[in-house]
């Protein structure tokens, strides 16, 4: 985590498309969170997930496989996944058993960050 993903008062900063769920019943946590009104000026693009060196496994007891990894980045809009060695729809990658690189472009900065992750068979 960096300063820029927190306010002042020390909450959370979360994206606007979250607003309905942030007002509904179904947000427990509305002292710890707090809606960016803008993007901050010095955000750096950062990969949530998959995490650092993480490892998957493929299971074919689960949906679809365990080869669908949904892809989560810090930026509010304008995230852009590839990979040389996956598929990618939106922010969905298809997993195939290897080493694979996962990048993040930030289309509004051109700033980029990539992240690695090996993915094994059952």
């Amino acid at each position: 985590m960096s300063r820029t993903d927190y306010d002042r008062d020390g909450r959370a900063l979360i994206d606007l498309r979250y607003r309905e769920w942030f007002f509904s019943a179904d947000n427990h946590r509305r002292d710890d969170l707090v809606l960016a009104a803008e993007r901050p000026l010095d955000l750096s693009p950062r990969i949530i997930s998959p995490m650092a060196t993480a490892s998957y496994l493929l299971d074919p007891e689960l949906p679809s496989g365990g080869r669908r990894l949904q892809l989560l980045s810090n930026l509010p809009r304008g995230a852009h996944w590839s990979s040389p060695t996956l598929s990618i729809d939106g922010n969905t990658a298809c997993l195939v058993p290897g080493r694979h690189e996962i990048t993040l472009t930030d289309s509004e900065t051109g700033l980029t960050v990539s992240q690695d992750i090996v993915v094994e068979s059952l």
